[in-house]
């Protein structure tokens, strides 16, 4: 089972959302003990962000025909990839995943900033000089409008 919960003015923990809500009313049992691990979850808008920055370095480039290959890189550039040889020996990576379960909201923040600075060299080789790492920042901010 899976709550979302905050701490109160009251310094208690509440259920943040109605559907937390429901399964602490139904599930969690008054005189019982429960184990509980506290995490912080992602912003739901960072990743909103990410998807900003991969829409827009796609839209500015002519390699990649679709930005799931545009992310593959560029996480792969950015070091966040998991590498391992093939079945002829050869050096293979797969882009390590950016979905909630797998990254923290700290983890994910750096892999942003390395998308970002592999994004500006990716356009930089392409002699691509629409952005520079401070507009490319502002403008994918605008988009989302998120300061994160």
């Amino acid at each position: 089972m899976q709550l979302y919960m905050r701490k109160n003015e009251n310094g208690h923990l509440v259920p943040s959302d109605d559907i937390s809500l429901g399964v602490y009313e139904r599930k969690i049992k008054t005189g019982r003990d429960y184990l509980f691990e506290a995490k912080s979850p992602r912003n739901p808008r960072f990743h909103k962000k990410f998807w900003a920055l991969l829409k827009t370095v796609y839209d500015a480039q002519y390699k990649f025909s679709n930005v799931e290959g545009l992310k593959a890189f560029l996480l792969v550039k950015s070091g966040y990839f998991t590498g391992f040889l093939g079945a002829e020996g050869q050096y293979m990576v797969i882009p390590d995943s950016v979905s909630f379960a797998s990254m923290s909201e700290e983890t994910f923040s750096e892999v942003f900033d390395s998308c970002i600075d592999a994004s500006i060299d990716f356009l930089r080789q392409q002699k691509i000089y629409t952005y520079d790492e401070e507009s490319l920042r502002k403008y994918i901010s605008e988009i989302v409008r998120f300061d994160g």
